[in-house]
């Protein structure tokens, strides 16, 4: 029987390191292969988030100053940008 040397001795630590790199390896592949995917689905959910804040800040105010009422929808919103011009009331 061979004595054991240090290096021969696997210890807790060596054993979670080498589960850390196989799944730091794994995540990297995984990365590697659907990058782009996971890019463009946190750009969508940013701009939903996004998207959502404006309206709820806009309703928001709109409920204090505006007697109640609440803001008209972000497509109807869009759809009026572009019809006539408001008056400035000073």
């Amino acid at each position: 029987m061979k004595p054991e040397t240090p290096d021969d001795i696997v210890t807790p630590l060596d054993l979670l390191r080498k589960q850390a790199t196989e799944s730091y390896e794994q995540m990297k592949k995984y990365i590697d292969e659907h990058g782009e995917e996971i890019l463009e689905e946190d750009k969508r959910r940013e701009q939903q988030l996004l998207g959502d804040q404006k309206t709820s800040l806009v309703g928001f105010m709109a409920r204090i100053g505006g007697g109640g009422q609440p803001p008209p929808p972000p497509a109807a919103a869009a759809a009026g940008q572009g019809q006539g011009t408001q008056e400035v009331k000073k």
